[in-house]
C-alpha cells in the first residue's frame, strides 16, 4: 500500500478526475458513432456539443494538474513522470476528438456503409474498453495500491484493437469498397485513425504508472 501525503494526493485526485471525465467523454462519442451509424442523426449536434464541453474538461483539468506540478514536491513519484501522464491521458481524449470530427463530416451513407459493420464496432468497444482499464488502473494508483494487472490488461486489449485494425485496413483497401471516392476514403482513415489512437494513447498511459510502479518498488 503505498500512503500519500496531503500535497500528493491533492495532485494525484485530479490525475484521476482527469481519467474519469475522459471516460465520460468516450461514452458521448460512443452515443455519436451509435446515432450516425443508424442514421440517427437529429440528436448528434447535442451530443457533439457535450462531447466537445467534456473535451475542455479533460485539458482545463490538465493545466490544473501542470500548474499544481509545478509546485510538486516527492521521494515517491517523479513530476517528469506525472506530466507524461497527465499528457497521455489527454491524447485519449483527443483520439476521440479527431475521429468525432471526421466522423461528423462524412456522407451519411458512406459512414454507414463503411464503419457500420462489426469490423469497426467491435474496434470501437475495445478501444473505448481500453480507456475504461487504464481509469481502472489510475483509480488504484491513486488509492495507494501496487497493481500491474490492470496496466496488464490495458496492453492485452489495444494489441486485440491493433489487430481489428489492421484486418479493417485490408478490407477497406480491397474491391468491397473499391468504388468509395478518394476524399471520403481519407475521411474514414481518419475517422479509424482516431478510434485506434484512443487505445494506443490508453496503452502509453498506462505503461507510464507501469513505470512508475516499478519505481516505487
Amino acid at each position: 500500500m503505498i500512503l500519500w501525503s496531503e500535497s500528493e494526493r491533492d495532485v494525484l485526485e485530479e490525475v484521476r478526475l482527469q481519467s474519469e471525465t475522459v471516460v465520460s467523454c468516450l461514452s458521448v462519442a460512443e452515443e455519436i458513432f451509435m446515432d450516425v451509424l443508424s442514421g440517427k442523426r437529429g440528436d448528434v449536434q447535442k451530443k457533439v456539443e457535450e462531447f466537445v464541453s467534456l473535451r475542455e474538461k479533460v485539458a482545463d483539468v490538465k493545466r490544473t494538474i501542470l500548474t499544481k506540478l509545478s509546485n510538486w514536491s516527492s521521494n515517491l513519484v517523479d513530476r517528469e513522470d506525472l506530466i507524461h501522464l497527465t499528457g497521455k491521458i489527454d491524447a485519449v481524449a483527443g483520439s476521440a476528438s479527431f475521429a468525432i470530427s471526421n466522423l461528423t463530416i462524412l456522407r451519411g451513407d458512406v459512414a454507414k456503409r463503411v464503419l457500420g459493420g462489426e469490423d469497426f464496432l467491435d474496434m470501437l468497444r475495445d478501444a473505448i474498453r481500453c480507456a475504461k482499464l487504464l481509469n481502472d488502473a489510475v483509480a488504484s494508483f491513486v488509492n495507494g495500491k501496487d497493481d500491474t494487472s490492470m496496466v496488464d490488461r490495458v496492453d492485452r486489449i489495444e494489441h486485440v484493437v491493433d489487430e481489428k485494425h489492421l484486418r479493417l485496413r485490408r478490407k477497406l483497401q480491397g474491391e468491397e469498397f473499391a468504388d468509395v471516392p478518394m476524399t471520403l476514403a481519407i475521411g474514414v482513415s481518419r475517422v479509424i485513425e482516431g478510434v485506434e489512437g484512443v487505445a494506443d494513447r490508453s496503452e502509453d498511459a498506462a505503461e507510464i504508472l507501469r513505470l512508475t510502479l516499478t519505481k516505487l518498488r
